[in-house]
């Protein structure tokens, strides 16, 4: 209704309005998407230390950016099995973890009290995602701005009918 009472009275906004909302809802994702690494998990490897297991990884990425790291436990030989380790701490989680000789470790006996068997093929798969950074300060600068001047023009118009309360009486009969 407002948008409408705006372009309504001045058509101009219209369009400038239309080429805000294409600026930030179309170009913005594409520019998001070229800036966009590629992030490689290399270097797998595992080996049981007394009640832990210690998991080296490198991960080639950019040094500056933010991810997420997670690590599943699985099985060669049932590809059904998959295994959440809790009881992790070192390069896990959140954070700048760019760089090689990553270390997760693993205190196991937490998790499963019962130990894991030798006879059994595990392997651990590092899953990595890119924390992007939020860009959604330029969609509060434009709704603050339009918003802004929609405020200034309804505000502008009450001032100059703010004299007159009742509506005209209807010309006379002839």
């Amino acid at each position: 209704m407002i948008f409408k009472y705006i372009t309504k009275k001045y058509k101009c906004l219209k369009n400038i309005f239309i080429f805000i909302l294409l600026n930030v809802f179309l170009f913005e994702p594409i520019l998001a998407q070229v800036t966009a690494e590629d992030v490689l998990v290399q270097n797998v490897k595992w080996v049981i230390k007394s009640d832990v297991i210690i998991i080296n990884y490198d991960l080639v990425g950019s040094l500056k950016t933010q991810y997420e790291i997670k690590v599943v436990m699985k099985k060669q030989d049932d590809p059904i099995f998959e295994f959440t380790p809790r009881a992790v701490e070192g390069d896990i989680g959140v954070g700048n973890f760019a760089g090689i000789k990553k270390e997760i470790t693993w205190y196991y006996r937490r998790d499963i009290p019962q130990g894991i068997t030798s006879d059994e093929k595990y392997y651990f798969v590092i899953n990595v995602k890119e924390i992007k950074s939020s860009k959604s300060w330029i969609y509060y600068i434009v709704g603050g701005i339009l918003a802004t001047g929609a405020i200034i023009l309804l505000l502008s118009d009450k001032s100059k009918d703010q004299g007159q309360k009742e509506l005209p009486y209807p010309p006379g009969r002839p």
